[in-house]
């Protein structure tokens, strides 16, 4: 599992950096697309570590000639971090916090 995890984890690592360094070049992402890409991506990783977890459970069964039951389908923490991973490296837009000067 821990290998999936790295190995998935460079290729959302290089999908972030490959972003920042195309599209976001010059400014980085507005945040309502850095979230509705972080929500995308969010599904994206919880299928793809799903598909992953499945192909390894599969594999190892059929090595083995037992059926092996994975715990459900789904892999919920693998696509968190993920998730985390890509929101931590996607480079998003500074925001300039205004001039505050109040008059009382």
């Amino acid at each position: 599992m821990l290998l999936d995890w790295a190995l998935y984890g460079l290729v959302v690592a290089a999908v972030a950096l490959l972003l920042n360094n195309t599209v976001f070049a010059k400014q980085g992402a507005k945040n309502a697309v850095f979230w509705s890409l972080t929500v995308v991506v969010f599904f994206v990783n919880l299928v793809g570590m799903s598909v992953m977890k499945l192909l390894r459970y599969e594999a190892i069964a059929r090595e083995i000639g037992v059926t092996i039951d994975g715990g459900g389908a789904g892999d919920m923490p693998g696509a968190m971090v993920m998730t985390v991973l890509f929101y931590y490296l996607l480079k998003r837009r500074e925001t300039v916090a205004p001039d505050s000067k109040e008059a009382f």
